[in-house]
């Protein structure tokens, strides 16, 4: 619900938009837009099977040409956009990773899967004092792991 919550409360172009959603009971369904170029993770390893195969189930029937350096530029570029806007909000993504950078036909990157994402705001209902490990560890910042706690600069680390 605080995903929700989240979502429907920002906007930019290189977040993933909330289409519409489901609460139950059992939980928690997120309608968004289907977004065929895979993930930028996807993208960076099309020689490994699984994610060739994930890249299939998009519709891709030919493997993917390699990401250009340019290319890899302008998708970073794209997703740090979408978390300084985050942080504008006074929100922490606490997730970023190239699994959560969403790509569409063209290659325009949206930043993907806020579950995890905290008001940091002094006047937000939920605040994130958490020093819980929710980042992949490939990409958490060291001071997360010593007990620090996730915020804008933690994010930062995350996105290289």
């Amino acid at each position: 619900e605080l995903e929700v919550k989240l979502l429907k409360a920002v906007s930019h172009p290189h977040l993933l938009p909330l289409l519409g959603y489901c609460l139950s009971p059992d939980g928690v369904c997120l309608l968004s837009p289907l977004m065929r170029g895979g993930s930028l993770e996807a993208r960076l390893r099309i020689s490994d099977p699984d994610r060739a195969a994930q890249l299939r189930r998009l519709g891709m029937v030919e493997p993917p040409r390699p990401l250009t350096w340019r290319q890899r530029v302008r998708v970073a570029c794209e997703a740090t956009e979408a978390l300084v806007y985050l942080h504008s909000k006074g929100i922490v993504h606490r997730d970023v990773k190239p699994d959560n950078i969403l790509l569409d036909e063209n290659l325009t990157a949206v930043l993907a899967d806020t579950g995890f994402a905290k008001d940091q705001r002094p006047d937000a209902s939920v605040r994130c004092r958490s020093t819980a490990l929710y980042m992949s560890t490939g990409y958490l910042c060291p001071s997360i792991s010593k007990g620090g706690e996730y915020s804008s600069k933690t994010d930062g680390y995350a996105a290289g």
